[in-house]
């Protein structure tokens, strides 16, 4: 009895591709089939490349995306699946990328799902082609079937949220209009919105922010006309991280990137502050905001895992929060002069205060004393009677502030010399006016500590200072006021500051390197930064 000759799949070639009508399951096979000519998969094994077949999907523009899903696998081992598009047939075939380029693949022996935008690339191509593969049967029924018998899918999805993929898709469903709060409160608006089958700007503004090869959709922010300052915060819903750009101009077809010295024009959560501040232009009163993925943020598979995420917006008025230019989001003091006087070492020896000649004060060793001296100069004076009332610092891990004695380390302003005071202690300090760029957090150590948001990224943003807020521990210069009867307690939220507009800080402190006998803990605990915020009376007193 002669044995039936084996029946090769019709679409065992990508010229013979089997067309798949959406909503109706196929059952394929690559029972009998061979290895393509060309097209082999990228990183599935070549094995995989040895009976495959081919499928393809006409484009139309009735739908968002295309859900491909291959299952029901008869087969016992390994088999793949990629993804190509066409403008016409196989002869002009090309990989469907990712988000990071790579192709569109996958291989296991589990069933296979691709979500794929099919407004990204309608304009360009005409097709897309399936490819389905597997090893060829060895014959060895020990071992199980390599080839077999699946069912193939598409469906066509609508996305989840009202997004606008161009700037000029914009609706009401994406425009922010927040009221400025008098009182100086950042009271901010939100909307949700997602990343759904969203595409990457063909022609992207100034720095692309990686707006031009990973999906980017739209908002519109109208500011009103008592608007100062706008604060952008974005938060994602899934494990990826969001990264978003401010533009202003008449409109969508005469957009400028807009940046600060505190917010450059590609901001993320993790190495800029979390929150976009910009200063509201006298040109317009229309902004946009571009919001797309921060690619370092994605697993290896450039996948996102949910697109949701929501967007708020707020603005303030113009009024006092710091001195100097609120507007160019600088937060270093001009005046401020730091200088490294002496450095000992753990055995009680002189050491050198640049021991390696690079022009920087250190690196200094575990265990070494640091004296240093700073001095800046505190001028309200074109704020009116904003005397200076103290500040509170920070301090770096690296610093160990274990037997460290803040009342002889205190700074001296215009003769006069600081009080410590402790957070909660009988003297507690709290804030007394709103203060819309600070907030506190408790640190790894358990101590309260201030941040400043137009400065640092603040695990706090959501939560600012509002009257009555506890303050740090800090230094402060107290006075009484001079009419009869006019005493405060001894808590500076009560007192007057130093009795001055103008004031001269010099401030001299010596801090010890901290010791790690663990390496790792060591390179953990290597800040040796000090940072300090002033806060005058009228604001904290």
């Amino acid at each position: 009895m002669a044995n039936n000759p084996p029946v090769i799949p019709s679409n065992d070639e990508c010229d013979g591709a089997i067309e798949l009508s959406l909503n109706m399951p196929i059952v394929g096979t690559t029972v009998d089939a061979t290895r393509s000519s060309y097209l082999l998969f990228s990183n599935c094994s070549d094995d995989l490349n040895n009976a495959d077949v081919w499928y393809y999907i006409n484009f139309t523009n009735e739908y968002d995306g295309l859900n491909v899903s291959i299952s029901n696998f008869s087969g016992d081992g390994l088999w793949g699946v990629q993804l190509f598009l066409a403008s016409q047939d196989c002869n002009e075939l090309v990989e469907y990328p990712d988000f990071l380029s790579t192709p569109y693949e996958k291989c296991g022996i589990q069933d296979k799902n691709f979500s794929l935008s099919t407004r990204c690339i309608a304009n360009s191509f005409e097709r897309i082609y399936i490819k389905v593969g597997t090893d060829m049967d060895d014959g060895n029924s020990s071992n199980g079937s390599e080839t077999g018998d699946f069912t193939i899918l598409a469906t066509p999805v609508t996305k989840s949220c009202e997004n606008a993929d161009l700037c000029e898709d914009i609706t009401p469903f994406q425009v922010i209009e927040p009221i400025t709060n008098p009182q100086f409160i950042l009271d901010y608006l939100c909307l949700e919105s997602c990343l759904d089958f969203a595409c990457p700007e063909t022609n992207p503004i100034e720095n692309a922010c990686y707006t031009d090869i990973l999906p980017t959709v739209w908002f519109q922010v109208n500011t009103d006309d008592i608007a100062s300052q706008i604060f952008i915060i974005v938060e994602t819903y899934g494990s990826w991280e969001a990264i978003w750009t401010l533009y202003g101009g008449a409109d969508c077809s005469d957009l400028h990137q807009l940046s600060s010295m505190a917010t450059p024009p590609c901001n993320n959560g993790d190495n800029t502050p979390d929150i976009l501040q910009q200063a509201v232009e006298d040109s317009w009163s229309t902004y946009w905001v571009a919001v797309t993925v921060d690619p370092q943020s994605l697993p290896s598979n450039g996948m996102i895992d949910d697109p949701g995420f929501e967007i708020c917006a707020a603005t303030t008025i113009n009024a006092l929060v710091c001195l100097g230019d609120l507007e160019s989001g600088d937060c270093a003091e001009p005046s401020l002069n730091f200088q490294i006087t002496s450095v000992t070492n753990a055995n009680g020896e002189a050491g050198e205060i640049d021991p390696n000649d690079d022009g920087l004060e250190g690196p200094f060793y575990p265990g070494s004393k640091v004296c240093l001296n700073m001095s800046f100069l505190y001028d309200a004076s074109e704020t009116g009677q904003e005397w200076l009332l103290g500040l509170v610092p920070t301090f770096g891990n690296g610093w160990d502030m274990e037997d460290f004695y803040y009342e002889a380390n205190a700074p001296i302003g215009n003769g006069m010399t600081a009080q410590w005071y402790e957070e909660g202690g009988e003297c507690n300090w709290v804030i007394q006016e709103p203060g819309p760029i600070l907030c506190t957090f408790v640190n790894q150590k358990g101590d309260l500590e201030l941040c400043n948001l137009l400065c640092e990224s603040c695990p706090c943003a959501a939560n600012t200072l509002k009257p009555g807020d506890q303050l740090p521990s800090g230094y402060a210069w107290v006075t009484n006021g001079g009419n009869e009867g006019c005493n405060n307690d001894c808590s500076p939220s009560e007192g007057w500051g130093i009795g001055s507009s103008t004031v001269q800080i010099e401030w001299n402190l010596c801090l010890k390197v901290k010791a790690e006998d663990d390496n790792q803990n060591c390179l953990n605990q290597n800040d040796l930064s000090i940072k300090f915020q002033t806060f005058s009376d009228g604001v904290a007193g």
